[in-house]
C-alpha cells in the first residue's frame, strides 16, 4: 500500500518551487518498499492549473499498486504596478502634459506594462484639478492595487497688456469722422498660447 505524504491533493502558489513531499510503501511480506516507488508526471509551477503525479510500486511477487496525487497551482498574487515620475503635477493652462509612464510586473505573466489602463484625462485648456487612475490585471484576473496621479492645470495669473496704435491723446477737428487706429494685445510672458490681434485682446493662458 502506498501512503502519500501530505495527502492526495496539494495546493501551491504559481512561481513557487514545487517540492514533492514523497510517499511511503509497505508490504505485508516484503516490508518497506518506499525506496522502490517510481513517480510519473511533472508540475509546471510557472503555470497555474492542475497536475497529476502517479506513484507506483511493485512487491517481489510482481504485485503492483498505484496512488495519484493532484497538485493545484494557483495564481492569487496580483501584479505590481508602479508609476514613473511624480504622483502630483502642476502645469499652466495651455501647457502640454507629457505622461511620465508606468511599469507593471507579474510573477507568472511577467511584464504587463502594455496592459495598463489609464482612466481619466487632462484638459490643459481648462483650469482645474484632474485625476488619472491606473489599473492592470494579470491573466488570472488578479488586479493590482490602483495608482493615482493628480494634475493641476493653473492659470498663469498674468493679465494681458494693451498697446494702443498711435497716440494715447488725439485732437480731432469737429465734424470730421473719427477713425480708431486700434490696439494690439499680448501676454507679457511670451509663453505659447499668447496671441496678438489688432483691436482685440486675447489671453489664452
Amino acid at each position: 500500500m502506498i501512503v502519500l505524504t501530505g495527502g492526495a491533493e496539494l495546493a501551491m502558489e504559481a512561481g513557487d518551487k514545487f517540492v514533492d513531499p514523497g510517499a511511503t510503501a509497505l508490504d505485508g511480506l516484503d516490508g518497506d518498499l518506499t525506496g522502490k516507488i517510481t513517480v510519473v508526471g511533472f508540475v509546471d509551477s510557472e503555470k497555474y492549473g492542475e497536475y497529476e503525479l502517479t506513484y507506483a510500486v511493485a512487491d517481489n511477487s510482481g504485485n503492483r499498486t498505484e496512488a495519484v496525487r493532484t497538485i493545484v497551482v494557483r495564481d492569487t498574487v496580483p501584479p505590481v504596478l508602479k508609476l514613473l515620475g511624480s504622483t502630483d503635477y502642476q502645469i499652466n493652462k495651455g501647457q502640454l502634459f507629457n505622461e511620465p509612464g508606468y511599469e507593471a510586473h507579474d510573477l507568472v505573466d511577467g511584464d504587463l506594462s502594455s496592459r495598463v489602463e489609464v482612466l481619466g484625462k487632462v484638459d490643459t485648456g481648462q483650469v482645474g484639478v484632474y485625476e488619472l487612475i491606473y489599473t492592470v490585471k494579470d491573466a488570472a484576473g488578479n488586479e493590482a492595487a490602483g495608482q493615482q496621479r493628480t494634475v493641476e492645470v493653473k492659470s498663469d495669473g498674468v493679465p494681458p497688456v494693451i498697446q494702443l496704435i498711435g497716440k494715447a491723446n488725439l485732437v480731432e477737428e469737429a465734424g470730421v469722422p473719427y477713425v480708431d487706429s486700434g490696439a494690439d494685445g499680448f501676454v507679457e510672458r511670451g509663453q505659447p498660447g499668447g496671441w496678438h490681434g489688432a483691436g482685440r485682446v486675447w489671453d489664452h493662458l
